[in-house]
């Protein structure tokens, strides 16, 4: 009896590494600015010993301090509820770079003038964290208002890191790797105004959930479920069904990665005519369901039907 395993998905081609340059200095005086940054051109790291890829992310921000709450080593498993992000960027695989320019505008905690600030950086992964967090003591934020100029908060000007490296040998940064832990969540609206240029987001053939500006067969909301650059076609992927064995019969199954930080909602459905699709409890069965992965099979078995098919369906709030 044929069986025909079916998946669909968008395209998108290759396409230049996007460049971001570093904004160390702004144009006048500012008040309460903060300027961050790594050095360019900079050999940064996994903890493995690998290049860093553009799903890191680099944020900067406080932590809530109720309770005397301070970041450690040994309670990263609460980072992500006591974060307070101001502003993020991805890390820059052409440059080697992460850069930002913040001006603040509260001195509420827990950005008073004398709280600390830190750079976060992580990838996508909820599992296998790889992460990175500096500060340094003389990093209090600036005052909202006054004629102060800018702060600079630089890789080159943090104190230890207190997870990860910096300045070793052959390396600028080097990311630990924490295990198992929740990541602040970058919402739908935050993930495209920093993959994407003002004009970019005018366009919904280059920005839009279903486009694909980079022709690598993956759409932007598949780019953002699965923690990608949606401009840059560096790693192509496609979800493949394959069986699932149990006894004598065999299921279709479909395994797809997701990223930790995405607020994306991931829906497997199964169809035996590609007309009327099935998600429900008797329809199909979970697998694997963590933070970087989702894995489903089909309840019906190859030898009841002559055709079946499965699917992923992605959306966001």
């Amino acid at each position: 009896m044929a069986i025909a395993p079916h998946f669909g998905l968008l395209r998108r081609s290759a396409f230049g590494a996007l460049l971001v340059g570093l904004c160390l200095t702004r144009t006048g005086v500012q008040a309460g600015a903060v300027n961050w940054n790594s050095d360019l051109f900079q050999t940064n790291l996994t903890s493995a010993g690998t290049d860093l890829d553009d799903s890191f992310v680099f944020e900067l921000g406080a932590f809530d301090l109720t309770g005397g709450f301070t970041p450690t080593a040994a309670n990263t498993i609460d980072w992500a509820t006591r974060w307070r992000p101001v502003q993020r960027n991805f890390y820059n695989i052409a440059t080697k770079v992460f850069s930002g320019s913040y001006e603040v505008t509260s001195n509420a905690s827990p950005f008073g003038t004398t709280q600390v600030g830190y750079i976060w950086g992580h990838h996508c992964s909820g599992q296998s964290g790889e992460w990175i967090l500096l500060t340094n003591s003389t990093w209090k934020w600036p005052a909202v208002g006054g004629m102060n100029p800018p702060v600079s908060w630089t890789v080159a000007n943090a104190s230890a890191p207190i997870v990860g490296l910096k300045n070793g040998v052959g390396y600028h940064m080097k990311m630990a790797a924490v295990g198992a832990n929740p990541l602040p969540i970058i919402s739908p609206a935050d993930w495209r105004s920093l993959r994407f240029t003002v004009i970019d987001l005018l366009n919904p053939a280059i920005s839009g959930w279903n486009a694909d500006p980079d022709h690598d067969g993956m759409c932007n909301l598949l780019e953002y479920a699965t923690g990608r650059d949606p401009k840059a076609a560096t790693r192509v992927w496609r979800p493949v069904p394959a069986w699932h064995l149990s006894g004598a019969n065999r299921y279709l199954k479909l395994r797809i990665p997701r990223c930790a930080y995405s607020q994306i909602t991931l829906t497997m459905e199964v169809s035996c005519n590609l007309q009327s699709w099935l998600s429900g409890v008797g329809d199909v069965a979970t697998l694997t369901n963590t933070s970087d992965l989702l894995e489903v099979r089909d309840l019906t078995a190859s030898t009841a039907a002559t055709k079946r098919f499965i699917r992923a369906k992605l959306s966001v709030p």
